[in-house]
């Protein structure tokens, strides 16, 4: 069925008619099976996501690496036989292996350039091909990419539909790709090596010869816009570059219009070689530069969008307007500042907002603001944007305000006033709608999804996310798709999918790595180490945070250290090592200190009352939790309130008030109802479970145990728990299978989990507590048996 979708057809297969007994099975209708049993199906060439879902059938369901689909797209254009052929020699040469239960992948294949057996393949194939075959394939090689049919005839002077018979041959042969689903049938070879095996038979006089004898004839077609590319390589391979410019440039035109990037990219760079070769003008090589830069930063690589512009501004500044001049800087100012090289960035805004006044110097200064904030000037820069929206809005600038009422909303959320980060980037919506730049839009949409979501409201968080993806992808901003994997991990992870969650930040945390901040860096390492400690991979989740550290020390960057070495006290505080988990909260608050780190210092209050409930210390725990749970509800952080609140709730419990106890839950239930997050409906009903006298603990207990499978160390204090309601009912088969899995569940725990913490969480109060209680079950049950003589 796939194939018979497909709307390309360069690649010939048979497809051979379900027998009747596979037809129903099969899903096919009456008109497709006819169509199979008559007709020749051709399959297209696999594109990224082809290649993707290709690999994961071939390899059992497992996801092959991002850099490895890129490098067999890269070395075999696409063509499924070839694709096979060259995972067939990569598998002979142990390149790709089976090991400890997966598939690994190389992460860098040298040496390999095509698969042997495709080189045997092409070698074959092209040895087979003499006469007026092979001179029309090294003549099609002279093209970089398809040409139409009629035009090579006419070039080569041969009847049209010989070329044709012979194309459609070589088709079958593997040779050619044929494309008819435009207004004319268009060709180009099947492979790079065979572009190069057969350029090379032609001498370079012919070469040249024939690369300006191909442009001619496309200039002088009536599609000369469609074309516009093909003439700019061919006439730059024919040693014309003083005509390549033009060409060139209205090719990348076209390109970026549609929003394909990477081809106007290609194209900009030629026109930039071809300036620079003839000693073009400063001023005509800059707007080049600055639409490279742009659609470089696009693509996430900003080393690369700074590159093309800071050279280039340091020899030609002098040579420039003031026009140019700024809006290179300007361009400058915000690659720097996503690089997070906040005093490169703050140089180049000066020197953009010189030449300014009105509105573009306001909007610029709004940049600055944003810069200050993020160095920890929280004041100044909301002053400073706060004073900038006035100006605007006494000028009447509407763009200009939607810039400043996203900075706002980016410095209230930073700062932890959700209600405020919400009001300002609504407004930032209402106008942006007015101007359709869809690149805003996703950057709004994706902003309120954040607030949303960290709200508790799910369905609202989805609905704005999945606008900002839609718009994200019409305009190929690959950044902010990445960021938006990043969103979707956090709802995957609130929902309990974990696998989700990990993929998503895996995959946003391999395009960060290479081209984004240390504050995106960070993010992903954070949010893949709670992933770890919720699963109850220790170690793992140890050497994310670890990471963490190691880049905030690079940097420099104190503030990004708050966050990981609060979570490493989690992680030995919920491992029963105190002291370390101490020392390391007590590290956190010192790199919290004078900074926004709010939500940090709220988690280390936390962490100070679990301490402290677990040593039975229950008004130090509830004045901690008290605190922490204040400011998390002042800054609307409705995930981590509600576990506070649960905290409360076990507090409560152990005080003995058990009124509370009952009401905490109550309003945590109804809570529940607007989040979609299993942990804290698992953890929920875990301690709807402590009162072991009602009837409604059984149901509770196994709707936690449900719920909390992905969650080990949650699973078994629930199974715990489980074992102690049967216990406490006399029902010693159930409670003994209850505590088994309980201790089932920690053996799994303890066979992967750090010997440093091992020592410490084998003495943990609950742990200890477990093994009393099966002791005691066991004791009851021998008991029991004398009794009655059993």
């Amino acid at each position: 069925r796939y194939i018979l979708q497909a709307k390309k057809k360069p690649r010939a297969i048979w497809a051979l008619a379900f027998g009747d007994s596979a037809t129903e099975s099969a899903g096919l209708s009456p008109d497709q099976l006819r169509l199979m049993t008559s007709k020749e199906i051709q399959l297209g060439n696999f594109e990224s996501e082809h290649v993707d879902q290709y690999l994961e059938h071939v390899f059992a369901g497992q996801k092959a690496p991002a850099d490895f689909c890129n490098y067999l797209i890269e070395n075999t254009g696409g063509i499924p036989l070839y694709i096979e052929e060259t995972l067939l020699e990569l598998l002979t040469r142990g390149e790709i292996r089976y090991q400890f239960g997966a598939w690994n992948f190389p992460s860098k294949i040298t040496g390999l350039g095509v698969a042997r057996g495709f080189n045997d393949f092409l070698e074959r194939r092209v040895k087979r091909v003499t006469g007026e075959e092979r001179e029309l394939l090294q003549f099609t090689s002279m093209a970089e990419n398809d040409l139409p049919v009629d035009l090579i005839a006419s070039l080569i002077g041969k009847p049209k539909s010989r070329v044709q018979t012979i194309l459609r041959e070589q088709a079958r042969e593997g040779m050619v790709l044929l494309d008819d689903t435009e207004e004319q049938l268009r060709v180009r070879l099947a492979h790079r090596t065979l572009v190069e095996k057969l350029r090379e038979e032609i001498s370079a006089t012919e070469r040249k010869r024939l690369n300006l004898k191909i442009a001619d004839a496309l200039i002088k077609s009536d599609r000369q816009d469609i074309w516009a590319g093909e003439i700019a390589r061919q006439l730059y391979a024919g040693g014309e570059t003083d005509r390549v410019p033009d060409w060139a440039i209205r090719a990348a035109d076209r390109a970026r219009a549609s929003f394909q990037n990477e081809q106007a990219l290609e194209l900009y760079r030629l026109a930039i070689t071809a300036m620079e070769a003839t000693k073009g003008s400063a001023v005509a090589q800059a707007p080049i530069r600055l639409a490279i830069s742009q659609l470089e930063s696009l693509a996430g690589r900003i080393p690369e969008s700074i590159e093309i512009l800071k050279d280039f501004l340091r020899q030609h500044e002098s040579e420039l307007d003031a026009e140019q001049t700024t809006a290179l800087m300007e361009r400058l100012a915000i690659a720097y500042e996503r690089k997070a090289e906040f005093a490169e960035a703050l140089q180049c805004w000066d020197a953009a907002a010189q030449n300014k006044s009105g509105g573009e110097r306001s909007r610029m200064m709004a940049n600055v603001g944003w810069i200050r904030f993020r160095q920890g000037d929280v004041k100044s820069s909301l002053d400073l944007c706060k004073k900038t929206l006035v100006e605007l809005e006494e000028i009447g600038d509407i763009y200009g305000q939607g810039i400043i009422y996203h900075m706002l909303g980016r410095m209230y959320f930073y700062s932890g006033d959700l209600n405020a980060a919400l009001k300002y980037w609504s407004h930032c919506l209402k106008l942006r709608e007015m101007n359709r730049d869809k690149k805003d839009l996703a950057d709004c949409h994706n902003n309120l999804g954040i607030v949303f979501a960290s709200q508790g409201e799910v369905k609202n968080a989805g609905k704005h996310f999945e606008m900002a993806l839609q718009f994200s992808k019409e305009v190929g901003d690959f950044l902010r798709m990445n960021g938006l994997l990043v969103n979707l991990g956090i709802m995957a992870f609130e929902a309990g999918d974990l696998d989700l969650a990990q993929r998503r930040y895996s995959e946003a945390l391999e395009f960060f790595l290479r081209s984004g901040s240390d504050r995106e860096i960070l993010d992903c390492l954070n949010n893949l180490g709670e992933i770890s400690l919720l699963r109850a991979e220790y170690d793992k989740a140890i050497e994310y945070w670890e990471e963490c550290l190691k880049i905030c020390a690079a940097s420099g960057y104190v503030q990004g250290t708050v966050e990981p070495l609060t979570y490493l006290g989690t992680l030995h505080i919920a491992s029963n090592c105190i002291s370390v988990g101490q020392e390391y909260l007590e590290n956190a608050r010192k790199a919290a200190e004078g900074t926004q780190a709010q939500k940090e210092q709220a988690l280390i209050l936390e962490q100070r009352g679990v301490i402290a409930l677990q040593k039975r210390e229950f008004e130090e725990a509830r004045s901690h939790f008290k605190q922490a749970l204040d400011a998390l509800d002042e800054m609307n952080r409705t995930f981590l309130s509600t576990r506070l609140k649960l905290r409360m709730a076990e507090l409560a419990w152990y005080e003995g008030r058990k009124s509370e106890y009952s009401s905490i839950l109550e309003k945590v239930e109804k809570e529940l109802k607007k989040q979609e997050s299993r942990w804290l409906r698992a953890e929920l009903n875990r301690l709807k479970g402590f009162d072991l006298r009602t009837d409604k603990t059984e149901e509770a207990l196994d709707a936690a145990i449900q719920l909390a499978q992905p969650f080990p160390d949650l699973l078994w204090r629930a199974y715990w728990l489980q074992g102690r309601y049967y216990h406490h009912r006399r029902r010693y088969g159930s409670a003994g299978q209850s505590y088994q899995k309980a201790i089932d569940t920690v053996k799994k725990m303890f066979s992967r989990m750090p010997d440093t913490l091992k020592n410490g969480y084998s003495k943990h109060p609950d742990l200890l507590l477990l093994k009393d209680n099966a002791t005691k079950l066991k004791t009851e049950i021998v008991s029991a048996r004398r009794q009655s003589n059993v």
